[in-house]
């Protein structure tokens, strides 16, 4: 299943575009909040960025969805 996004920028309500693989390292409040905003969600269930996994994501933010499978479950029918 393809449940993550890869996400290189960002673009505020200004049109000002931020990078992840060179604004996120120099502290971009955009990105920031982002980050902030993802991980208190809980919409998620997993947020990479160059600060917790530099090596693999020092470009982008990879975020993983956090889906809630609780309906169909509900839905099948029983064996």
């Amino acid at each position: 299943l393809g449940i993550a996004l890869d996400i290189v920028s960002f673009v505020d309500a200004d049109g000002r575009e931020a990078r992840v693989d060179g604004d996120y390292k120099a502290g971009d409040e955009l990105l920031l909040s982002i980050e902030r905003a993802v991980n208190d969600s809980g919409m998620f269930r997993l947020l990479l960025t160059p600060r917790n996994d530099p090596r693999s994501h020092h470009d982008h933010f990879h975020l993983e969805a956090n889906p809630d499978y609780s309906e169909a479950r509900e839905r099948r029918p029983s064996s």
